[in-house]
């Protein structure tokens, strides 16, 4: 493999190397131990979560330690990322976490995945329709229904190549007591939003987003202008481009109405409209547009181009692609209502994620 392939991961790493021990030396992060060794379940269990190895200052900066970590082999060619701090405090204190039995479950659920991956490849060719330009002309004999299918399944292709790829480096992490953080938490159509979307895809490099940019610009209370500079990190982090920049500032465009609207509907003179009828199904209508917006953006970015994405719109522009449009927006919020249900019975478990 040439070394440019690994070079964004690599870059991210020095990023944390460098940030960590600026913070180190400069004493800039507050410790906030106390409070998260009583919040967090893991901790009060005496057993050390990420979040707390990944906030603790590490007690070596130096070369060779900066070395073994950017090139930590079992993280090295395809991630997920972990900070420097995580890193080097598992290296001396191993991950507490994943016993044998709980990582034999999590190794036994990838060769489960695995499988249905191989059977995908074997038995439905979508991809290599959807993916190759020679092949790409058989989208033109596919009606609206079945271009809506082929999409669906390419989107589910996508995410399941990700999922094996990324969790099969995160075992052979744990195999040597290193706990990195899981990408693609949820699954692709357990998402109802851009914000969660996002999160949930590569949360590693979320999570390095989160600590190394967005606390650094301001956080939450400027989040509507810091969201720009992430975006346009992440579109020239994949590649250097006009296009990608121009891809990640489109998903700016429709991220803030969204971030608009919640923030005005989580107001307290609101608390009484969020538990009404009506406020479910404005939730839901709003996210059956917003999957629909995903799923091309995604399509756009990671499988047709926007030369399919244009032939796909000739095809909409119909009597029959009206009809599929409505029966897809009819799926979706049936779809979009069970999501909400386990959202409310996740948080009724105490489980805290920000979708």
């Amino acid at each position: 493999m040439k070394w440019y392939r690994v070079h964004n991961l690599c870059f991210l790493k020095v990023i944390s190397f460098c940030m960590d021990y600026h913070w180190s030396v400069s004493k800039k992060i507050i410790h906030v131990h106390e409070k998260h060794m009583i919040n967090c379940v893991e901790c009060t269990k005496k057993i050390k979560c990420l979040k707390f190895r990944t906030e603790t200052h590490a007690d070596s900066y130096d070369f060779i330690t900066f070395f073994a970590y950017v090139c930590y082999f079992p993280l090295y060619f395809a991630g997920p990322v972990m900070t420097y701090n995580s890193w080097l405090s598992q290296v001396h204190f191993p991950q507490q976490v994943y016993d044998k039995k709980r990582l034999f479950i999590y190794s036994f659920r990838w060769i489960v995945v695995f499988g249905l991956l191989l059977w995908f490849i074997h038995n439905l060719y979508l991809p290599a329709i959807a993916n190759s330009q020679y092949n790409r002309h058989l989208l033109f004999w596919l009606n609206c229904s079945e271009l809506m299918t082929v999409s669906f399944f390419v989107l589910k292709w996508i995410w399941l190549k990700f999922t094996v790829i990324w969790r099969f480096f995160r075992i052979v992490a744990l195999l040597d007591n290193i706990e990195c953080p899981e990408n693609m938490i949820t699954c692709m159509s357990n998402n109802y939003c851009f914000e969660g979307f996002w999160r949930s895809w590569h949360h590693s490099f979320n999570l390095w987003l989160v600590r190394y940019l967005f606390i650094p610009l301001g956080g939450k209370h400027t989040k509507i202008y810091n969201i720009w500079i992430i975006y346009g990190f992440v579109g020239l982090w994949h590649d250097v481009s006009l296009d990608m920049v121009f891809w990640s500032w489109g998903m700016c465009l429709f991220i803030v109405p969204e971030i608009l609207i919640k923030s005005y509907f989580s107001r307290e003179n609101f608390s009484a409209f969020r538990s009404t009828l009506a406020y479910s199904w404005l939730c839901v209508l709003g996210s059956d547009f917003y999957i629909i917006l995903m799923i091309v953006a995604n399509l756009v970015g990671f499988s047709y181009g926007s030369d399919g994405i244009t032939h796909m719109s000739k095809k909409f522009i119909s009597v029959e692609g009206i009809k599929a449009i409505f029966i897809s927006v009819i799926f979706l919020t049936i779809w979009t209502h069970f999501n909400r249900l386990y959202r409310e019975e996740e948080a009724r478990r105490g489980v805290k994620k920000k979708y």
